[in-house]
């Protein structure tokens, strides 16, 4: 089970480019873990088809401790992070600037109907999750699984924005030549 998928934040990638700020209603120091959508598939992906001494590795882990059956992996990203520190992560890997908006519940729900086209139980979705975020009930980091099963790391939210960093990086102004005219000038 996953908390909050990195890619979640794509949804804010329009106001992001157009404002360099990432809005997000989690409150100033409360953090969250978010996991990479492409962790959650290396991780599937070695369970289902991986080898083990009795065939699959999901066998293995299913069928030969009874202590794991009906188990739950429990999954979050590598790194807590405050919105603050998820811009700066955003800026560094754009080398952009990019800042963190503290927003509030409605306004959070009115960029979601805005920006993007997830169904209503997405949004309640993740709408519940920031208000567990604000409540300091996902300030942990549950990696131990994803590392003893891949041996690998899940992405940081650094290599998230570089991967990803055409949906992020702000978009220019076209500054047209009667702006630049306009300036200076007395009226």
């Amino acid at each position: 089970r996953a908390g909050f998928y990195a890619e979640n934040l794509l949804l804010y990638n329009k106001n992001a480019q157009n404002t360099g700020k990432l809005p997000l209603p989690i409150g100033k120091n409360h953090r969250f873990a978010p996991l990479a959508l492409g962790d959650l598939a290396h991780l599937a992906a070695v369970v289902l088809v991986g080898q083990g001494p009795h065939g699959s590795f999901y066998w293995d882990i299913i069928n030969t401790d009874f202590r794991r059956r009906g188990q739950l992996i429990v999954l979050t990203g590598p790194q807590m992070c405050t919105g603050n520190e998820l811009a700066r992560a955003a800026s560094h890997s754009l080398n952009a600037g990019m800042e963190y908006e503290e927003i509030s519940h409605d306004k959070a729900r009115e960029i979601l109907d805005a920006q993007s086209d997830i169904d209503e139980s997405e949004k309640q979705y993740l709408l519940e999750y920031y208000s567990l975020v604000r409540e300091g009930k996902t300030d942990y980091v549950s990696t131990i699984a994803f590392k003893h099963i891949t041996s690998a790391d899940p992405t940081p939210p650094s290599l998230f924005f570089e991967d990803y960093s055409e949906e992020f990086k702000p978009k220019r102004r076209k500054v047209t030549s009667s702006h630049r005219k306009g300036r200076g000038a007395a009226g």
